[in-house]
């Protein structure tokens, strides 16, 4: 399926995306793997949440914090190992009704007492790659990462400013069958989510 107005997405488009997304998870080997890494298509029931041309569908995925207990590159990470065996990242991916395009909403539970999965500097410490920290702080002014009321559940989530991505997804014309793993793979590993490369070869 061609897309309209790329990189923008109407909300048909982004179901259908969020649909592939969730075909190349159901057919990838994943092995021991898919028990940890977990994708999920969830549909929304807060209706007061919705916006015009906006579905009700979204892609969930959590995993670990500690990436130890994940098949990846740790040198990308370089991140000290975390000894917590019930703390775990939810990430979601919603289509912003301003921007038209994914925006990647996530938060940390489950973490020791004493830590606030609120906190800014958690996020940083926990998530965010070495590599990416300048650049998020910084970026106009006001950093790459906020906090805000989740767009379904109400509480406060943080996100991914989507408006960041824009620009670097015009570069890749793709079909809507590779948009959502092309897209996570320029926005999701500035916070420590990586597509595994079994789903990425999926057609």
């Amino acid at each position: 399926m061609e897309i309209a107005n790329f990189p923008s997405l109407t909300g048909e488009e982004f179901l259908e995306a969020c649909h592939h997304l969730d075909g190349a998870y159901c057919k990838a080997q994943l092995g021991p793997l898919r028990k940890r890494w977990k994708l999920r298509l969830r549909m929304a029931v807060q209706a007061d949440f919705l916006f015009q041309d906006v579905p009700n569908s979204y892609i969930e995925i959590t995993r670990p914090l500690d990436p130890e207990d994940l098949d990846i590159d740790l040198e990308i990470l370089r991140k000290p190992v975390i000894q917590r065996d019930r703390a775990i990242v939810c990430y979601e991916i919603h289509l912003h009704p301003t921007y038209r395009m994914p925006c990647l909403w996530f938060q940390i539970q489950g973490l020791d007492t004493g830590e606030s999965q609120y906190d800014l500097d958690t996020v940083f410490r926990y998530l965010v790659p070495e590599q990416y920290k300048e650049g998020l702080r910084r970026y106009g002014g006001i950093g790459g990462i906020s906090l805000d009321n989740h767009p379904v559940k109400g509480d406060p989530w943080f996100f991914v400013h989507p408006c960041l991505t824009g620009d670097n997804m015009s570069a890749f014309k793709c079909q809507i069958s590779e948009y959502l793993t092309i897209w996570l793979g320029l926005v999701g590993g500035c916070v420590g989510l990586w597509v595994p490369r079994q789903m990425a070869t999926i057609k």
